[in-house]
């Protein structure tokens, strides 16, 4: 066979056997496909490989760590707080754009609050104490009205005490005679 004719019986035979499957390229393959094989490839899939990504990685963790231990400290401050002003909530107070910022900027959960809601806090406390003042004036009264009266504070006098003198000494009545002697009026009996 000469040349011209294997030239000419080459395209006989591709037609003989078909049209030869096009190179796969990533729009053939669907467009599911095509993100999963660009992420193959991508040098953020290879964290062990890439210092880029576990640097980021790495910064992504510990923001997420840091995250979660001051959510956890918050929580307890409000746990804290709650019980010192009933009316409080994080929710309502995560709400106003001051206190976040003021978490923001690390002031303590506490001192946020009360520097955004210092009157409301302090008319809270001076009601408390005016009724702790009263429940304190209302025990004592009552107190005193359950307990006896005691000697001597009443107007009139205590008991008298006269001496007995078949209950005395002989020095008790010699005594008694000397004040006599000088002129005291010394009573005895009833």
């Amino acid at each position: 066979m000469s040349e011209s004719t294997t030239m000419a019986a080459a395209p006989e035979a591709e037609a003989a056997r078909g049209p030869e499957p096009a190179p796969e390229t990533e729009a053939a393959r669907g467009p599911e496909t095509a993100p999963e094989a660009e992420a193959a490839r991508s040098p953020e899939t290879a964290p062990e490989t890439d210092p880029i990504s576990r640097a980021r990685k790495m910064r992504a963790d510990a923001a997420r760590r840091y995250v979660q231990r001051q959510t956890e400290q918050w929580e307890a401050e409000a746990a804290e707080l709650k019980a010192s002003c009933p009316g409080f909530t994080l929710e309502a107070a995560l709400a106003e754009p001051e206190f976040c910022a003021m978490l923001r900027a690390g002031v303590p959960l506490r001192r946020a609050y009360f520097a955004l809601h210092a009157e409301e806090a302090l008319h809270a406390a001076a009601a408390l104490a005016g009724r702790q003042a009263e429940q304190r004036v209302a025990d004592h009264i009552r107190a005193r009205g359950a307990r006896p009266g005691e000697n001597g504070l009443g107007p009139g006098g205590g008991i008298l005490i006269r001496p007995d003198v078949s209950r005395m000494s002989r020095a008790d009545r010699a005594d008694v005679a000397r004040r006599a002697a000088r002129g005291e009026q010394v009573k005895l009996g009833v």
